[in-house]
This record gives structure tokens, sequence and C-alpha cells, in this order.
């Protein structure tokens, strides 16, 4: 995820951190856009954030973060891409409908336990 970037930094990752991301999205959305571009720019609703797939769900777990925050409503990627992993078979094949849901992180037990996986 973003490893090489802390050690570069001499950063030092313990259990129980916090991660926080700066996106920069809250200043721009609350501060920079009009009421017009704001009411456009969330129809459909986007937000910048953690790519979904096993790297980073990984990375996460690895570390034993206590909290990933960011400064937007999403701490992944908003939609997430529709190559990601975590769609579910069932999702793929058309079977039920996509969602917002449809991809992100907080859905891997569901795709990694399921059978056809």
């Amino acid at each position: 995820m973003a490893d090489a970037a802390w050690a570069a930094q001499n950063t030092e990752l313990r259990p129980g951190d916090i991660l926080m991301i700066r996106t920069g999205w809250a200043r721009y959305h609350l501060r920079e856009l009009t009421p017009d571009e704001q009411r456009r720019g969330t129809a459909p609703r986007r937000a910048p954030g953690l790519k979904t797939d096993h790297e980073t769900v990984e990375s996460l777990w690895d570390h034993h973060f206590s909290v990933v925050a960011t400064d937007n409503f999403s701490v992944k990627a908003w939609p997430a891409s529709p190559d990601s992993p975590f769609v579910t078979d069932t999702e793929r094949r058309g079977d039920i409908a996509r969602t917002g849901h449809t991809g992100l992180m907080h859905r891997v037990d569901s795709v990694v336990s399921s059978p056809s996986s």
C-alpha cells in the first residue's frame, strides 16, 4: 500500500496506530465548489480513497491499525472499480443487481469465504 512512502520518511508503524489520510476532498467539496457544483458532484457520488484490492486489505491487517480515517465520506475509492476482487459471483453473473456497495472492501469476508471463490 504505502510501505515504500513510510520507509522513505523513516516512519515507524506500531500496532494500534491511527492511519489518517488527507485527500483534500472535504476542503475542495465544501469550500471551493458552488452549491450547484456540490449537488452535481454527489450524483452519482464519487470520492478518492484506498484502492479496493487484496493488497490494501492485507496491508491494513498486517499493520494492525486501530482506526483508518479520511477527510471524505469513504475510506475506499467510491465507487469501487468494476474489476474489484470483492464483487461477488452473483453480481458478476447478474443474478443480483450491483449496488453502491458492490466491490467494496468491507465485503471481503463474503467473497473470500464464498465456495465458488
